[in-house]
């Protein structure tokens, strides 16, 4: 371990941390894509839904309200015979969901936990919370070990 600049701690928090998480260029930071290419996609699927032919959605996006759809359908959406706006269209008959299905409610059956797998340090700690809380014993003993794990990651003795 060293010490870092602030600088660098500053670009680590603003920039790299950001992007390493998924909320850069590209995405909304829940999962959602906000490229141009999915807004497209997006704006395609809801004027097929509400019944345009191709020709009127291929219009609909090309002067659309949203600069970046409408440049994302001028510049890659005529391309190649009109080949991503045709695919869009395509596509959007594939949006619709099916029913869903029931979730199997049965359990498998598990062994039931066996202390002999607790180091001798924190056994007797595991069973006083899990006797406290009136709960099995693994339902204290795994989060323990995770947290243990957590804490020494890959701690190794000189």
């Amino acid at each position: 371990m060293r010490l870092i600049g602030l600088a660098d701690l500053e670009w680590a928090i603003k920039e790299a941390g950001p992007k390493f998480a998924g909320e850069g260029k590209g995405s909304a930071g829940n999962g959602e894509d906000t490229s141009r290419s999915a807004k497209a996609f997006r704006a395609g699927v809801m004027l097929k839904a509400a019944g345009a032919t191709y020709e009127a959605m291929r219009d609909a996006l090309l002067a659309h309200e949203d600069p970046d759809i409408a440049e994302w359908a001028r510049s890659k959406g005529l391309a190649d015979g009109e080949r991503e706006l045709k695919r869009i269209f395509d596509k959007a008959n594939n949006v619709e969901w099916s029913e869903p299905k029931p979730l199997p409610s049965e359990l498998l059956p598990v062994e039931p936990f066996d202390p002999y797998f607790l180091p001798e340090s924190i056994g007797p700690w595991v069973a006083d919370i899990a006797d406290r809380m009136q709960c099995p014993l693994d339902f204290v003993a795994v989060p323990a070990m995770v947290a243990l794990g957590a804490v020494l990651g890959s701690f190794r003795r000189p």
